[in-house]
């Protein structure tokens, strides 16, 4: 089991610093590229003519942010984690796969997925009508926390090169949703991966035959110091008046933010205050 691709975010860094750290580790070079989308200060991370991923200033984040896919992968996550643990990096998509090389391993992973699968995620084939370029099977979408694929990566052609047509692999996209959930997902392993959602954590029990654990993020109890503990007790009765009066905290806020306002002014002036 290993990651194919591994995306997310690393404050305090630029992209440059970014790439060039992960390069080393990947025994690759780094390039200047173009900018895309949000992300400007693009760098690739090249081994020979293949790509390894890229590295681009986020924005709206302000932190360097990093996209890797394919066989340096797990290389490339190795770096980041060496260097930046989380929480010090986050990551927002994260693909475990594994591989099988065997004439019948595409029928029987599309079954061993269908079997376990939940009921309401809705699944597609994709079959290109062009040469036997490999099939494709879906289930879940980009837009959820979790996806799931079957295909002949064998049949791919920029994989035809390694001349194994049975090679099928099984592959899951996660895609942690909050904040929480993106910094735990920094330490995990590819396998506990798959236990980012229920029927995922299933379909890798199934395929794998070991035990994955069921993955979610501990929620402690909020911790508050003893004067906003003080404040939020005693004067409860009169903060529920105001939210009446005001309809919500921000509208509380602007008022409590008028009153030291005008507190300000008439110290300034030595004039009593707004009471």
């Amino acid at each position: 089991m290993k990651f194919d691709a591994y995306c997310g975010n690393v404050r305090g860094q630029t992209a440059e610093q970014l790439a060039e750290v992960v390069a080393f580790s990947c025994k690759a070079r780094v390039e200047r590229g173009k900018g895309r989308r949000r992300y400007s200060d693009v760098f690739e991370v090249k081994d020979g003519n293949l790509g390894v991923g890229w590295c681009g200033t986020d924005s709206i984040l302000g932190a360097a942010y990093f996209e890797f896919k394919g066989t340096a992968t797990p290389e490339a996550v190795a770096s980041v984690r060496r260097h930046w643990p989380a929480p010090e990096h986050t990551v927002s998509r994260l693909d475990p796969c594994e591989d099988y090389d065997d004439a019948e391993a595409f029928t029987r992973l599309v079954s061993i997925v269908d079997a376990n699968v939940d009921p309401r995620v809705q699944s597609h084939m994709v079959a290109p009508r062009n040469g036997d370029r490999g099939r494709t099977f879906y289930w879940g979408t980009r837009q959820s926390q979790a996806m799931v694929r079957v295909y002949e990566a064998g049949k791919h052609p920029d994989r035809l090169h390694f001349g194994r047509p049975n090679w099928v692999r099984a592959e899951a996209e996660m895609h942690p949703h909050k904040s929480l959930l993106k910094i735990a997902a920094a330490s995990l392993s590819p396998v506990q991966a798959w236990g980012l959602a229920g029927w995922t954590q299933r379909v890798a029990e199934k395929l794998c035959e070991v035990e994955v654990p069921r993955f979610s993020v501990p929620q402690e109890p909020p911790r508050f110091d003893k004067t906003t503990l003080y404040l939020a007790r005693a004067f409860r009765r009169h903060w529920e008046l105001m939210l009446e009066d005001y309809g919500d905290f921000e509208c509380i806020g602007r008022e409590l933010r008028e009153v030291w306002r005008l507190d300000d002014e008439a110290q300034e002036k030595g004039t009593p205050g707004v009471w």
